[in-house]
């Protein structure tokens, strides 16, 4: 898989405001449910008003 590393918040910003829902709706297993809340964190919300929230 691809991984990316941003080093600053500004960046970070303008990664995830130009590709939000490329990133969003990612596949899920029993371990991403766990560490991520059952989803609710940024990295593995669905596409939707949560996302747009957060």
């Amino acid at each position: 898989g691809l991984t990316v590393v941003v080093s600053t918040s500004e960046l970070a910003k303008e990664v995830l405001k130009e590709n939000d829902q490329q990133l969003a709706d990612r596949p899920r297993n029993r371990s991403t449910q766990r560490f991520s809340r059952n989803g609710q964190d940024l990295i593995w919300a669905d596409y939707g008003p949560h996302y747009i929230k957060v």
